[in-house]
């Protein structure tokens, strides 16, 4: 029988397997595996604009404002 490792993301504890968002990078899924930390991106975006905005609280840029293509 062989014990699998936690892992400590941001002073927290994770078993093998847990995932979460950590609270610094909240549009980022991390899975714990054996001791080492996996994250992805949670989903991708859309929207690809030159002008686009994070808002607070959002993970994706959206296109705000007005934009002249002449």
């Amino acid at each position: 029988y062989m014990t699998l490792l936690a892992c400590v993301s941001e002073g927290k504890e994770y078993n093998h397997g847990d995932s979460w968002s950590p609270t610094s990078r909240p549009c980022d899924r991390c899975i714990c595996y054996d001791g080492q930390i996996s994250c992805r991106p949670k989903r991708r975006c859309d929207k690809i604009c030159s002008y686009g905005v994070i808002e607070s609280g959002s993970c994706c840029s959206s296109c705000t404002g007005s934009y002249d293509e002449n």
